[in-house]
């Protein structure tokens, strides 16, 4: 699946990240530079698993929160 996610630091932006089951994609620089997952990714992965808007405004809220991530894709 595709999405068109925002910049959090320009708004004016917004990256293609693609996640597959096998692969995740982010075309920003911080995911084509350090090959590391991205803030868009996580907030791609959490839209894809909230049922709802109140549920992924707290997924994204516990996301903010955390200081270190493990990768999944």
């Amino acid at each position: 699946m595709t999405h068109n996610v925002k910049s959090h630091t320009d708004t004016t932006k917004s990256y293609t990240v693609t996640i597959t089951a096998t692969r995740c994609a982010c075309n920003c620089p911080d995911h084509v530079y350090r090959k590391r997952e991205c803030k868009h990714i996580r907030e791609a992965k959490a839209y894809e698993k909230s049922q709802n808007a109140a549920e992924f405004a707290d997924i994204m809220g516990q996301l903010a929160n955390r200081t270190s991530y493990s990768t999944i894709c």
